[in-house]
């Protein structure tokens, strides 16, 4: 059984660059990397992105390419959420590399009662209450506009994703942030040690290490 996957260093760069044509659309905040491009693991199969908006875009996921497994949300086309233009410059940009993007209003970052309502849509049980206090989630460069039009003050930390290396001769950093709340009703239940078993069984993963 066999399945295409990358290292970080080969899906950093795309990811940025990603983040950049989102950006294109001025409805769009902020591109945080997650999953585990975000956990930096040295076998990766996609790149999952969320999408920062206030308001002004749908909640929802969508895939690039376009995939009909159980495990992933099929409930938004990109084509249909950003310009045909964008949407064609993405795909071009993720070449063979599959993208999920999680299209998910700015306010999750400190509204609880927002971010329990996203759980009503979702598949995988606490999905974005782990993506915003569990695993990592870091804002891509470029940061300018995420900084400029959030009103509420976020708690970031400056991290590096290309360690002490550079990239094409390039470093790769980004902001971590988080859920700004200190409720246990707002993370996850299940540990992610029982998560990650869950997922690789749901995308028949199960015999990667």
């Amino acid at each position: 059984m066999f399945c295409k996957r990358w290292k970080p260093e080969e899906l950093l760069p795309k990811a940025e660059l990603l983040s950049c044509i989102l950006q294109l659309d001025s409805r769009v905040i902020g591109v945080a990397l997650t999953g585990s491009l975000a956990r930096l693991e040295p076998k990766i199969h996609d790149i999952d992105l969320v999408v920062f908006h206030g308001g002004s875009m749908p909640d929802g996921i969508a895939q690039d390419p376009a995939r009909i497994e159980p495990y992933y949300n099929d409930d938004l086309f990109l084509s249909s959420v950003l310009t045909p233009h964008i949407s064609r410059m993405l795909s071009q940009a993720r070449a063979e590399v599959s993208v999920n993007y999680i299209f998910t209003g700015i306010k999750a970052l400190w509204d609880c009662k927002y971010l329990n309502s996203l759980a009503k849509e979702e598949r995988l049980k606490d999905f974005y209450r782990r993506i915003f206090c569990d695993i990592p989630l870091v804002i891509l460069h470029p940061i300018d506009r995420f900084e400029k039009l959030i009103d509420n003050p976020v708690k970031a930390s400056n991290v590096s994703l290309s360690g002490n290396t550079t990239i094409n001769s390039l470093c790769y950093r980004g902001y971590k942030i988080e859920h700004q709340c200190a409720n246990p009703a707002c993370r996850p239940k299940q540990s992610w040690a029982e998560c990650r078993k869950e997922i690789k069984r749901r995308k028949n993963h199960w015999w990667h290490r």
